[in-house]
């Protein structure tokens, strides 16, 4: 009888440990910072129906915040970075989770469970697509995250 709790609990501890879930990140958001500030006068300004026509040919630094309770088991972020729904044209990549030195010019920073990806420079697009979702040391993935600009 010993023997059969000793070889259940084996087999409820492997099921479980095999089982647990990744978890998502939580707070998602796109930040879009204007790189060749312009000054505009305010009776231009007045003029405008809509002042966002004046960033039309305006680059934009583009980054990623987000919240990340699980920061031990957390190997790789993987996002995509698209003008249409589900698309990538802009980015399509893999963050080394805690890693500074991250490819082609890419930014990771991490503070306590906030971590923060710089994506890129790109011209003003009318909306930004994000997803989002998470490796762990173990090659489990979790559920894709989607945020959307306007």
């Amino acid at each position: 009888m010993k023997k059969l709790i000793i070889l259940f609990a084996f087999v409820f501890s492997m099921t479980f440990s095999f089982s647990q879930v990744v978890q998502t990140p939580v707070d998602i958001r796109l930040g879009l910072e204007l790189l060749d500030q312009q000054t505009i006068p305010a009776e231009v300004m007045d003029t405008l129906q809509d002042p966002s026509v004046l960033f039309t040919n305006s680059y934009f630094s583009v980054t990623a915040f987000m919240t990340i309770f699980d920061t031990v088991n957390i190997s790789k972020i993987h996002v995509k970075l698209g003008t249409s729904e589900g698309g990538n044209d802009l980015l399509e990549s893999e963050f080394l989770f805690d890693n500074p030195d991250q490819p082609n010019g890419l930014e990771f920073t991490r503070e306590e469970y906030a971590v923060c990806l710089g994506l890129g420079v790109y011209l003003k697009q009318e909306n930004y697509f994000f997803k989002v979702y998470l490796e762990d040391i173990n090659g489990q993935l979790s559920e894709t995250i989607t945020y959307q600009t306007n």
